[in-house]
């Protein structure tokens, strides 16, 4: 199976009859307007995320971003905590949308943590999204999620995770493999090489598809299969 590629941040839902009314919801035109504002940030400072063109050993697609710490502080202090979750959920529930055409109910997802900082942990509002967002995700998406693999780990993220895991339930804990810059072993084990990108080491010869437009845009979230 050949993935499509789609702009999205955070983790797949599973499939719920409630997420079509959520996602009605949210095409106000208050959240269009702060989508529109969004859209600016992320034209000047990408949040590069798109999905291999592979699949790991339990033929499940593969998406991956990378996250930039500055980036996540820039986007709370001047849109707040509320309107960035409001963001998040409409980016999951377009991404599971774009999943169910592919044939899948789940996925799994690498972060590559490299460029996130010791900063977030220092800022309140940064702490209060990812409480937020956990909540949230944990009851309301937890099926969705095959595996999630955090590669390149700061000690930022170590710590954060003492901070976090215990806020999970042990079956979606078990999903959540955090790895440091020795992370392909252990990677290898869960998609094969041949799936993986020259970049993550793997001999795949297909790049990953990093998408140009912005989480959540409509005329974004799907493009064409290989």
């Amino acid at each position: 199976m050949q993935p499509n590629t789609m702009a999205s941040i955070g983790t797949l839902s599973k499939a719920s009859g409630n997420g079509a009314c959520r996602l009605r919801a949210w095409q106000t035109s208050e959240v269009r307007a702060r989508r529109s504002s969004l859209k600016r940030i992320y034209a000047q400072r990408r949040w590069p995320s798109g999905f291999l063109p592979s699949v790991d050993r339990e033929q499940h697609p593969v998406y991956m971003e990378r996250p930039d710490g500055a980036h996540i502080k820039e986007l709370l202090s001047q849109f707040g905590v509320d309107a960035l979750f409001r963001w998040h959920i409409y980016c999951l529930e377009r991404q599971r949308q774009a999943v169910r055409r592919m044939g899948s109910d789940r996925i799994s997802i690498i972060v590559d943590a490299g460029k996130l900082t010791m900063g977030l942990l220092t800022n309140s509002q940064a702490i209060a999204f990812m409480k937020k967002i956990t909540a949230n995700d944990e009851s309301v998406y937890p099926e969705g999620l095959r595996h999630m693999f955090v590669i390149n780990a700061p000690r930022v993220v170590t710590m954060g995770w003492k901070m976090i895991s215990p806020w999970l339930d042990p079956r979606v804990r078990e999903k959540i493999h955090i790895w440091g810059p020795d992370f392909l072993p252990h990677l290898r084990g869960y998609i094969a090489p041949e799936q993986l990108p020259a970049e993550l080491g793997g001999t795949s010869p297909h790049p990953i598809a990093w998408l140009r437009g912005v989480p959540g845009q409509d005329d974004a979230l799907v493009g064409g299969r290989r």
